[in-house]
């Protein structure tokens, strides 16, 4: 199972977080994708604020395919605002994710932003 993790900034005014529903269908089952969320606080308070929702998304080991090279691009927040509760280094981490994921003839681009 292939497991890919992001971490995601939520600005919250009265968030409601839904049970998943799932349909019904007379085809034959395929693995699924499994989704997991988890906040950083036990509640959400009803005058809004922020949490930070970690998310998972499972899917099941498809057979190996070699994928076409990528060229992809990041812009990388790096203003003052990023300081606030630590969200450059969530964004670091994502970042290093990101690019433990790439191979050898795809093309990778960083943009750095700051004002």
């Amino acid at each position: 199972m292939k497991t890919l993790t992001l971490g995601l900034l939520i600005g919250v005014a009265g968030f409601l977080l839904q049970p998943s529903m799932t349909a019904m269908s007379s085809r034959p089952k395929s693995p699924a994708i499994t989704l997991e969320g988890r906040l950083n606080y036990p509640y959400i308070s009803h005058r809004g604020a922020s949490v930070f929702l970690h998310l998972k998304i499972m899917t099941p080991d498809f057979p190996l395919r070699v994928r076409r090279p990528m060229n992809l691009s990041v812009v990388l927040d790096r203003s003052g605002s990023m300081a606030d509760r630590g969200k450059i280094e969530y964004a670091k981490s994502a970042l290093y994710f990101l690019i433990d994921q790439l191979k050898s003839k795809d093309i990778f681009s960083l943009v750095l932003y700051d004002d």
